[in-house]
């Protein structure tokens, strides 16, 4: 099918599109061999772009007559900018139906999303762009690198991710064992002072634990009661546990962990954590706690544990037992891009005064 690109309109969607934009989402997902793609619903779209406090996406489309082609998506959050409170977008969903791909579409598609939030209130905009879009992001838009995540693993039970891949004989189980039993000699020790619970709801204790670690950070989301509670308890089809890492009374750390299939496993993916200030130990402690004890905290054996966050928390990782996977080996990297949409924002690109973690990516 071909079409003359000047019958393109290019707006914001409205609510009598809508019915239409999720269809037209979930075919480019299943033509893409996205593993979201049947999960895709209208549910989990209003939840995700309506149904946050204080809500105000923005959502621009691409139409040839009544016809959606393509879409492009910003989620806005609150946030901190070099200190000082601001509104940041994210952009998300991003697409072209088949027929418009090729023709330059989505460029000028994400040329129009970006000279309207650069006339609104937010200050910034960043996004996690695949293979595919990069280029139009840094060439057409006027984003740059911040940095890519580093991603994380630490194998829990090496006979299951062996049992995943081949199976001779019983020898993938043996060979498991004894790689189970050498690896825990490079996990730190447990530390019975440090008490680690898990539960499925969210406290206010938890919150304030992430209001905390917020402070520590110059360019971050604002992770109060409001996102927490939306990203993680209200959010459609999603199961997250929220572990707790205890000295006596004192809650020092938190992680929130949803259970994915990774290399052909269950794996305990970290979405987020938050630190008191000094108390990285907690953070350790949890995580060992967690390697030893996954069949009672999950009901279920775990492979491995993972997760991806920008290189501020690489050092708290790695004491953990965490390896980091080497990006040529990383299958999606994380690209992480950002821009300022207003000049007299000084907004620093440095990574280091940045938390970015799998909460942020809008995927899982």
């Amino acid at each position: 099918m071909e079409y003359p690109t000047s019958a393109l309109t290019f707006c914001k969607a409205n609510e009598s599109d809508f019915e239409s934009l999720v269809r037209c989402i979930a075919k480019v997902l299943i033509d893409g061999n996205s593993m979201h793609a049947h999960t895709y619903t209208m549910d989990k779209w209003l939840w995700k772009y309506f149904r946050m406090p204080h809500a105000e996406p923005r959502i621009y489309i691409c139409k040839q007559g009544q016809e959606i082609l393509g879409y492009y998506h910003c989620a806005v959050y609150r946030g901190v900018l070099d200190g000082e409170l601001v509104k940041i977008a994210m952009v998300q969903d991003v697409g072209m139906s088949e027929v418009a791909r090729g023709k330059g579409v989505f460029s000028k598609l994400a040329v129009y999303a970006t000279n309207d939030l650069l006339h609104s209130d937010i200050q910034f905009s960043y996004t996690f762009p695949n293979e595919k879009s990069i280029h139009t992001f840094i060439k057409y838009n006027g984003y740059d690198s911040i940095d890519v995540l580093m991603s994380f693993v630490i194998p829990i039970q090496f006979d299951l991710i062996l049992a995943s891949k081949f199976k001779f004989f019983g020898l993938e189980k043996r060979m498991g064992q004894l790689l189970n039993r050498l690896f825990s000699l490079f996990i730190p020790k447990v530390d019975h002072r440090i008490r680690v619970t898990q539960s499925e709801v969210l406290t206010e204790q938890m919150i304030d634990v992430f209001l905390d670690f917020n402070k520590r950070f110059a360019n971050t989301l604002i992770r109060d009661e409001n996102y927490l509670k939306w990203r993680y308890v209200d959010k459609p089809q999603g199961k997250y546990y929220f572990f707790c890492a205890y000295e006596g009374t004192e809650l020092n750390a938190v992680a929130i962990i949803s259970i994915e299939d990774l290399l052909g496993v269950k794996a305990a993916v970290i979405m987020d954590f938050a630190i008191r200030e000094a108390q990285e130990a907690a953070f350790v402690q949890m995580i060992v706690q967690i390697r030893n004890n996954d069949s009672v905290f999950f009901n279920e054996s775990i492979g491995l544990l993972y997760s991806s966050t920008i290189r501020t928390n690489e050092f708290v990782f790695k004491k953990a037992g965490f390896i980091k996977i080497p990006q040529r080996w990383n299958p999606r990297p994380l690209n992480l891009l950002g821009r300022s949409l207003k000049s007299k924002v000084k907004t620093s690109m440095d990574p280091l005064k940045w938390n970015i973690t799998l909460s942020d990516w809008d995927v899982l």
